[in-house]
């Protein structure tokens, strides 16, 4: 029986990896809940901190692992923060790890735009998605103040995170080849 490799690595360490990276994003995402407390952020604006790890996840191993790691990253949510937090949080990561896919695909095939640029957008995405369910759960509209001050903080959050992505998912990458 031959030896199937998963995300072009043996099955074992694709799977290490996985939940390494899952841990990360839960880990980033309890660091940025501590951090939001000491910085004055209007509500539902984020850091953005486990998304680094998820878009690591993305890609270096594929759509699997990053989905494992946003989808833990929610579990934290729930297990800290009650159901309408892991709800918000669901939809937040879910349409940002979907424009954040596009993205990477688009890049993978050729296209001039960067991790910095699919950061920003993958990031006012995923304020918005969470401004959407936050609106459906209380089923009061978001006043446009809010709206505006959580896309300058997806723009500015979504900038810090592409410039470590720059620099880390080449280096990721590199580390892995080793191992492939």
């Amino acid at each position: 029986m031959r030896n199937k490799k998963l995300f072009g690595l043996p099955p074992a360490l694709a799977v290490a990896l996985t939940g390494v990276i899952a841990a990360l994003g839960v880990g980033l995402s309890f660091l940025e809940r501590l951090l939001t407390g000491l910085i004055p952020l209007p509500p539902g604006a984020k850091l953005g901190l486990a998304n680094v790890a998820v878009t690591v996840a993305l890609c270096c191993l594929g759509f699997g692992p990053a989905l494992v790691a946003a989808l833990a990253r929610s579990g934290f949510v729930f297990l800290v923060s009650g159901g309408i937090s892991a709800a918000m949080s669901l939809c937040g990561g879910m349409a940002a790890l979907l424009v954040t896919a596009a993205g990477v695909r688009l890049m993978k095939r050729g296209a001039k735009i960067s991790y910095f640029a699919v950061s920003v957008v993958s990031a006012c995405v995923h304020n918005l998605a969470q401004l959407g369910a936050a609106s459906f759960i209380g089923s009061a509209p978001p006043g446009l103040l809010t709206v505006g001050l959580l896309l300058l903080f997806g723009v500015v959050f979504g900038s810090i995170t592409g410039i470590v992505l720059n620099v880390l998912v080449p280096v990721v990458n590199d580390r892995l080849e080793i191992s492939r």
